[in-house]
């Protein structure tokens, strides 16, 4: 081989190609053929992909590729063999050519060697040495490389998105964790790159712990990706000035029967004893957060009872101040979300299925719920839960505060405020206890039916003060709204309950102790509208709307005169006075009041009991021996005891079994009024006389004859015997016969005649109800209540009064017509009387 001369030349050179092309110059020497190698495109052909000559040239050669070329690129470079080809012996002449030969080789595997070295990954000279040795390959496997902060190479998970944007680390937080270009660049940080698997079965708390633990950033933001499912076996505490965010993942499913929650994405599940902890002054966004070990799906109301059993430990628990959970939907747990204490928590946005949902438990700062809904998302689409029996309905029902504000832990919860949140199915849906200025603005409470284990839509107890209740809501409660609240003199600071809509199935409003303002509230059902017990304090009954309730207002004797009651309005309800003052007002309990005096022309009250004896008169100076205007008399226990006097000279007596008056009974005004109905017949009328109608010729108009067509049509009614139904039901045999006609053949029989005996005023044709009452328990007893007036259909009457007038005159008009014909039949016989006899021969 002849001698060559190494330049400083690099060993590779690349071409940009256009159109095709086959041929390339090689600028560097070479020893032989198989020194070179070519790429097209960055793919390495094989041997027979192309041709070299000038091997042994200092000047270098040429290749020409066996297919054309275009539009890419072609790199060729040297690839010499590191190896020895000569060898010299111990003695004898050196041969110089085979000297330099070797020489030439080393120099060009060293620049062979220099340009590779060029191309890799290296340090820069002046830096300090650092480990860069690659780790196992099981620990590298399916990773990136990165670089930590003392510049040492680790192996990190690679994110999903590498694939698609191309980047990859360059920059290193302290520990195990890489930052990339991108998130320089301003994409997220996730939790792949905090060193966590999140494939939903390994455990991830050690990985995002040490992340926490050993980064030196000072807060953040860190994703979970839709596609990735956090699993931690322990609890982890995010630090204060981070934030937990994942990318769309709290959508609840649409059919709990077919549907897994664990198949939902941005997913924290939470081990056995594991709790989502945050250090203060960041968030909690957009998460699911569940419990792992939960049956899914839930096929039917067996499993949906099953999975409700497995709720169980805390889900996200404040571990400092100013903490934000937003968006999040929380499932399976003992408790949802506990502030722990730490003030200005705030819940905003999220939906919560445990057996306690949220509590706001202490604090000496603002906290916020908005738009909180509390809702048995498990097992609300199971089938068959809705079928109307307690234990189909029961997995619906939890058994913990759906949401709570208390002082559990240190501090009141004070000027707190929950708006616009719906729990669904908890014992107690929302609780004050023993907080301070507390309000629940346009929040709503519901439960199904039938209503088992349900205790109080609102429950305001303990120390609690200036409550409020603002435009809210309670359906299908046992008791809507409770309070007993024994905050000793603070206690008359009490609750607002304003602008509502109640429907209990018992009491609605309750105030047991404490004092209450309820006022322009509106309620719908229930055995009692708003109870006062024995320890309310001062309060106000005022502006309030009451339909089909059983008692409106029950006020107990012991705070009758603490207690303000005006301006009320009913529907419905049968012992309620409609836009009266004080009014219906039950006494629940005995009072012993003194007799009581007055100034001169003022009426004023007076009481006396004793054991079964109780009297009640109002009475007034406006008589000079202030004889009793109004008197109520109880004596002894029979209800045949029982009498209400009106008047000055008992002018009424209202008495168990009979009203009697000792006096005239007028109607307010003229034709107005009726006595009895259609549907409220009075048996029979005792009279010394009959009725006298009105038949003043002022007031009558269009006066006429009877017309003939009428009387034709009469001509065809019928009078007949009849007895009645119920009589006979009742006696029998023994039933009286009656004689009359039937409306419904008096109608037939003027209509086929064209008569409308409607228009006449001889018929009456109404709509007849059966009312319905049932006897309900009250706290003050049993009680009959209009629940309902079923439709009956039509009942048919005449007006025997028109009826026999128009009898009387088809009557006289017949007989007319009788006289008409003898008159005419008496003038022909005295005709042929007049006549001569004839001879008869």
């Amino acid at each position: 081989m002849a001698h060559i001369q190494i330049d400083d030349n690099e060993p590779r050179r690349s071409y940009d190609v256009g159109a095709p092309q086959t041929a390339f110059v090689i600028p560097f020497p070479f020893f032989s053929a198989a020194d070179i190698r070519c790429s097209v495109g960055g793919l390495e052909l094989a041997s027979d992909g192309f041709s070299v000559t000038g091997a042994g040239q200092s000047a270098g050669g040429s290749l020409v590729l066996a297919t054309p070329a275009a539009n890419t690129v072609v790199t060729i470079w040297r690839d010499v063999a590191i190896k020895r080809t000569s060898d010299f012996p111990d003695s004898g002449p050196l041969r110089v050519s085979v000297l330099n030969t070797d020489l030439d080789r080393l120099t060009a595997i060293n620049q062979q060697l220099n340009d590779k070295l060029n191309r890799s990954l290296r340090l820069p000279d002046g830096d300090k040495t650092v480990n860069v040795a690659l780790p196992p390959a099981s620990l590298r496997a399916g990773r990136l490389f990165g670089f930590d902060s003392e510049g040492n190479l680790v192996a990190i998970p690679g994110p999903p998105e590498v694939a698609v944007t191309g980047t990859v680390p360059v920059a290193a937080e302290r520990g195990v964790v890489a930052r990339t270009l991108a998130q320089h660049l301003g994409t997220r940080l996730t939790i792949y790159d905090a060193g966590c698997l999140a494939n939903g079965a390994n455990d991830d708390a050690p990985a995002l712990a040490l992340f926490f633990a050993s980064t030196a950033r000072k807060g953040g933001t860190l994703t979970i990706p839709w596609d990735a499912k956090l699993y931690l076996g322990s609890s982890v505490t995010i630090p204060r000035n981070w934030t937990l965010e994942g990318l769309g993942g709290n959508q609840g499913v649409t059919n709990n029967a077919t549907q897994s929650y664990y198949d939902r994405g941005a997913q924290v599940k939470l081990g056995p004893g594991a709790t989502l902890r945050h250090g203060g002054n960041g968030g909690v966004v957009d998460l699911l957060v569940i419990r792992a070990g939960l049956v899914q799906p839930v096929p039917n109301v067996a499993t949906a009872a099953t999975l409700v059993s497995q709720f169980s430990g805390v889900a996200i628990e404040c571990a400092g101040e100013d903490v934000t959970i937003r968006g999040c939907l929380v499932l399976g747990h003992s408790v949802g979300i506990d502030s722990k204490g730490f003030a200005r928590t705030k819940v905003l946005d999220c939906g919560v299925d445990c057996q306690a949902g949220v509590l706001i438990s202490g604090g000496y700062d603002i906290c916020r719920l908005e738009r909180v809904h509390v809702w048995p998302f498990m097992t609300a689409t199971t089938p068959g839960v809705h079928a109307g029996s307690d234990s189909s309905h029961a997995p619906l029902r939890r058994t913990g505060v759906g949401i709570e504000f208390s002082s559990d832990n240190v501090g009141g919860a004070d000027w707190s405020t929950a708006i616009d949140c719906f729990s669904y199915g908890h014992a107690i849906n929302y609780s004050q206890r023993n907080v301070s200025n507390v309000s629940f603005v346009r929040c709503q409470a519901d439960y199904g039916a039938p209503n088992t284990g349900s205790l109080r839509g609102y429950s305001i107890t303990g120390t609690t003060t200036y409550a409020a209740l603002i435009n809210c809501t309670a359906i299908a409660q046992t008791t809507c709204v409770y309070v007993e609240t024994t905050g000793g003199t603070l206690q008359d600071n009490g609750v607002r309950i304003l602008g509502g809509i109640w429907a209990a199935s018992s009491t609605n409003i309750f105030i047991a102790n404490g004092a209450a303002i309820v006022q322009g509230n509106q309620f719908y059902s229930g055995s009692v509208g708003v109870l006062f017990g024995s320890g309310a304090e001062p309060g106000s009954i005022i502006g309030n709307y009451f339909q089909n309730v059983g008692d409106p207002i029950v006020i107990d004797g012991l705070v009758v005169s603490k207690t303000e009651i005006l301006g009320n309005s009913y529907d419905g309800v049968v012992e309620a006075e409609p836009n009266r003052l004080n009014t219906p007002l039950r006494v629940a309990r005995v009072i012993d009041l003194v007799d009581a005096s007055a100034p001169a022309n003022q009426k004023f009250a007076r009481w006396n009991n004793s054991n079964n004896d109780l009297t009640l008169e109002l009475v007034t100076d406006n008589y000079a021996t202030a004889t009793p205007v109004y008197r109520v008399i109880k004596s002894g226990s029979s209800a045949t005891t029982h009498q209400f006097y009106i008047g000055v000279t008992n002018q009424l007596e209202i008495g168990a079994t009979n009203i009697r008056p000792n006096a005239h009974i007028l109607p307010y005004g003229a034709g107005i009024f009726n006595l009895g109905g259609p549907s409220n017949l009075f048996l029979q009328l005792y009279a010394y006389s009959g009725t006298i109608n009105t038949s003043d010729e002022e007031q009558k108009q269009d006066r006429a004859p009877i017309d003939d067509a009428l009387l034709d049509a009469w001509a065809d009614v019928s009078w007949c015997l009849y007895r009645m139904r119920d009589a006979v039901a009742e006696k029998g045999d023994a039933a009286r016969i009656h004689s009359g006609a039937i409306a419904q053949q008096v109608h037939a029989a003027l209509e086929a005649k064209g008569i409308d005996g409607f228009r006449y005023g001889l018929l009456c044709r109404d709509e007849v109800f059966e009312e319905v009452f049932e006897d309900r328990e009250t706290e003050n007893g049993p009680r009959k209540v209009l629940v309902e007036r079923r439709p009956l259909g039509l009942r048919w009457g005449l007006r025997y009064t028109e009826c026999f007038v128009v009898e009387a005159a088809y009557q006289r008009r017949r007989a007319d017509r009788l006289e008409g014909g003898l008159a005419d039949l008496a003038q022909r016989v005295a005709a042929l009387e007049s006549q001569p006899p004839s001879s008869v021969g």
